[in-house]
């Protein structure tokens, strides 16, 4: 699942973000891990990564 912690977002916010279709996810058990690559695609799009800073 998307990281709450990085975004600083709580839980909910953090599932209904994974799961809204803007990442490649997969669903392990109760778990939903979202891959790496959309994850950083989709930062360096709302320029919430490191390098803009």
């Amino acid at each position: 699942m998307i990281n709450g912690n990085i975004l600083s977002i709580g839980r909910a916010s953090a599932y209904k973000l994974a799961t809204s279709g803007l990442f490649k996810t997969i669903r392990i058990g109760n778990m939903i891990r979202v891959s790496r690559k959309s994850f950083e695609d989709w930062l360096k799009m709302e320029g919430l990564d490191d390098e803009t800073e």
